[in-house]
């Protein structure tokens, strides 16, 4: 799987782990990074997990209104001595301004690397994710474009950081498997998982094209029937959708979720990613708490709706009525 992924990706290197979040601990620890990493306030635990398990400090910054993916501009406002790099999220198959991101960490000397756990086949000004950082980490857990049941990939051009990865995450085993050269993990992907992920790789553009074929009978009439908005796109990007996420429109008279309604329908009023929110993990180990105000915006009026591959027009059409009857 790894070599057909990598060519699949446009990189030279693919690495692949138990999940992505034991590839993104592995690939810091591999870095050998000390002090801070800047990485989104918007976006899953683990991002923040994997730095605090190498010891790092996360900074949390805000993202972009409309993309809800991180903005650079606060990146850069939030560099400091310490920082050590930069993590970059892929948001439900959308990436963040990576040139922009990528020349801030040229320019300072950091390290950049990408959590693109929900990017399979996303696409950055025309260019596959893979190597669009020193170093991506992809999920193939079961609610991804690509699947292998569970498991993850750690992708690169640098030769050596994909050697030590890939020693990491069997132990730390030496090439000959007679000593342990460094502190590494028991996350290795079994063959059957490879071979699943494999087959998803393979038919990668097919998965792609109808999920964009469900996106497109879910936007007809959506906006002005709910006074719910989607999020903005990028220029150049194509993105899987992952989930799609919608927001209240705050000059809509149905711009706030509806208790009763929320119960009625089974949408609860829950934050879509609790990391900003719900900080207490972070704040115990020491991240600093500081305003955020997109991230919450887009916390609080944030609904993810469900998209898999297999689901028919019939299906889109019920969740979409449900959510509507819902917001009337």
């Amino acid at each position: 799987m790894e070599a057909r992924a990598a060519a699949i990706l446009g990189v030279r290197h693919a690495v692949a782990v138990s999940s992505c979040t034991s590839g993104l601990i592995l690939l810091l620890r591999a870095l050998d990074l000390r002090g801070e990493v800047i990485l989104p306030s918007f976006t899953w635990a683990s991002t923040g997990h994997a730095a605090l398990w190498n010891n790092l400090r996360p900074v949390f910054a805000d993202c972009e209104e409309h993309t809800y993916t991180v903005k650079a501009a606060e990146v850069e406002a939030l560099i400091g001595p310490e920082t050590a790099a930069v993590i970059a999220v892929n948001t439900f198959g959308l990436y963040p301004d990576m040139d922009a991101l990528a020349a801030l960490c040229r320019a300072r000397g950091l390290r950049f690397v990408s959590d693109s756990a929900q990017g399979s086949g996303a696409r950055y000004q025309g260019r596959i994710g893979g190597g669009l950082a020193d170093a991506e980490v992809f999920s193939l857990s079961p609610t991804k474009v690509v699947t292998a049941v569970e498991g993850g990939l750690v992708t690169t051009n640098d030769a050596g950081l994909a050697g030590i990865v890939r020693r990491m995450r069997d132990y730390g085993k030496s090439a000959n498997g007679r000593d342990v050269e460094y502190l590494g993990l028991s996350a290795r992907i079994s063959e059957f998982h490879a071979v699943i992920g494999l087959m998803g790789f393979e038919r990668l553009d097919e998965l792609l094209q109808r999920r964009a074929a469900i996106l497109r009978v879910t936007e007809v009439g959506w906006t002005a029937s709910t006074g719910c908005v989607f999020r903005n796109s990028r220029k150049g990007a194509r993105h899987p959708e992952i989930i799609l996420l919608l927001s209240w429109n705050p000059t809509s008279s149905r711009g706030k979720r509806s208790p009763s309604a929320s119960r009625r329908w089974a949408l609860p009023p829950n934050r879509i990613f609790p990391t900003a929110a719900s900080p207490k993990a972070f704040a115990a180990e020491g991240a600093p708490r500081r305003p955020l105000p997109v991230t919450e915006w887009a916390s609080a009026r944030g609904l993810a709706l469900p998209i898999f591959t297999h689901m028919d027009d019939a299906t889109v059409d019920r969740v979409c009525a449900a959510v509507r009857q819902s917001l009337s």
